[in-house]
């Protein structure tokens, strides 16, 4: 991965109040295995996370952090 995508990650997560560390924990382990997670809002509206397999891009919108449901909705993002 590029040191910028992951400055760039790093700096959106920071502006994320009280990431959730299973959050985190997932996070990690998709960029490991050749995932991209984004936190902003997903190409979709209204969507909370979407996956796009072609090239394995994840999108998390940030309200999910308010809600409390970054791990799920990370756990469950759909196409």
């Amino acid at each position: 991965m590029s040191k910028t995508f992951i400055l760039n990650s790093l700096l959106l997560l920071s502006q994320i109040s009280n990431p959730e560390i299973k959050f985190l924990d997932l996070k990690n382990k998709l960029e490991k295995k050749g995932f991209q997670v984004i936190v902003a809002l997903p190409p979709k509206r209204g969507a909370y996370g979407l996956l796009r397999e072609a090239d394995k891009k994840i999108w998390i919108n940030p309200i999910v952090f308010e809600l409390g449901i970054g791990t799920q909705t990370l756990g469950n993002s759909k196409k």
